[in-house]
């Protein structure tokens, strides 16, 4: 099979809505397919058409017309209530919504977190405690919230002490999670479109805004999974660390059936062009 041709278009390829990707035959540009696939994750599993920038989730029941239910998902996940909040929660994942403070601390917490998964002991100054130490005086000097860098810093510990990510395997985290946050505008831009608060034009800016930044942090889509996944398990491991990895097992079988499915988008069009 030539994996650079678009599939057949039929609304459930093969058949099978429990494990195919819905492809409408949209007339859209590789481009336009590459920044709709960076929230592709989600697609499957909520049977989006994986080719156009309306957002309909036909698995899932719910009240209301599929623009009310958009607004609800963006109220209800986002906070967003109108076009000028979207547009600054878009800005906000562009600039780096989580990514920036697991930058800040992961350099800290990676060798603890490899120490106490190999069953090593760290001597001062490295010990968990000073770090804490350091880490909150740091947030304080810069203005930000001690508590959050600690429970960042505990999170990344975490995830590695406890081998919580079984996709990596015994590889080290990415060190930064670009990845999530960009994965997440053609979610917030879909809905948007789908709410009636922006036109289809500025969706397609604002998802091409992120496909420009996810091309010049990541090679292709195995490194963009790489990010996506651990950036998922950060974001859950801030609030609840016993829920990350019944989700890394669920997320990375989306991911998985993304790089290997006949039908992927991943498999139409390369993250470079």
């Amino acid at each position: 099979m030539d994996m650079t041709a678009r599939p057949e278009v039929t609304l459930w390829p093969n058949g099978d809505r429990k494990s195919d990707f819905h492809w409408t035959g949209a007339s859209i540009t590789d481009n336009q397919l590459r920044a709709l696939s960076l929230g592709a994750y989600v697609g499957r599993t909520c049977s989006h058409a994986v080719d156009t920038v309306w957002r309909e989730c036909t698995r899932h029941g719910g009240e209301g017309t599929t623009a009310q239910q958009a607004a609800a998902d963006l109220r209800k996940s986002w906070s967003v209530e109108d076009a000028v909040e979207l547009r600054r929660t878009v800005g906000r994942l562009l600039d780096g919504m989580h990514s920036p403070l697991y930058e800040v601390v992961f350099p800290l917490a990676e060798p603890l977190g490899i120490a106490k998964r190999d069953g090593k002991a760290m001597d001062s100054p490295l010990t968990l405690e000073e770090h804490r130490r350091f880490i909150a005086v740091r947030a304080r000097l810069v203005g930000e919230d001690p508590g959050r860098a600690i429970e960042a810093h505990e999170a990344i510990y975490r995830l590695i002490a406890m081998k919580l990510l079984g996709r990596l395997g015994a590889v080290s985290l990415p060190p930064h999670v670009r990845a999530w946050d960009l994965a997440r505008v053609p979610v917030v831009a879909r809905m948007g479109f789908t709410a009636g608060l922006i036109d289809e034009g500025e969706a397609w800016q604002l998802m091409g805004a992120a496909l420009r930044s996810a091309q010049a942090e990541y090679p292709d889509w195995e490194t963009f999974a790489d990010g996506l996944l651990t950036g998922r398990a950060f974001w859950l491991a801030m609030s609840d660390v016993t829920e990350v990895e019944a989700e890394d097992t669920r997320v990375a079988a989306e991911l998985h059936y993304l790089l290997e499915a006949d039908t992927s988008p991943w498999r139409r069009v390369s993250l470079q062009p």
